[in-house]
């Protein structure tokens, strides 16, 4: 009789032998505000916190689009207002309107 392998012990894990990540593995991410960063110059921080800014924007833009008809009245004029508060900001900011209005005529990707 031939002699069988041994059998490996059955441990926790995928199918290739890697151990399976539980809640208790994964690292709790660190508040933002203990994060430390780095020095920037206040010209690029400036257009860095813009182009977050900007990011935001078309994405809640994007999000007010897409459930237009599903919202409230009341939803609608909060996120019209949470808009117009990005607007000002984005303003403030570049210190012009010229980037919202190439977006909103359709100029920017």
């Amino acid at each position: 009789m031939a002699k069988s392998k041994p059998k490996s012990k059955a441990t926790k894990g995928d199918s290739k032998g890697l151990p399976i990540e539980t809640a208790d593995d994964v690292r709790k991410p660190s508040r933002l505000l203990d994060i430390k960063l780095p020095k920037l110059d206040v010209d690029v921080a400036e257009a860095v916190a813009a182009e977050v800014l900007r990011g935001h924007y078309v994405e809640a833009l994007k999000e007010y689009q897409r459930d237009k008809d599903k919202r409230s009245d009341e939803d609608t004029e909060t996120i019209t207002r949470v808009l117009g508060s990005f607007e000002v900001c984005i303003q403030i900011l570049d210190q012009t309107d010229q980037w919202l209005k190439d977006l909103h005529d359709g100029k920017l990707n």
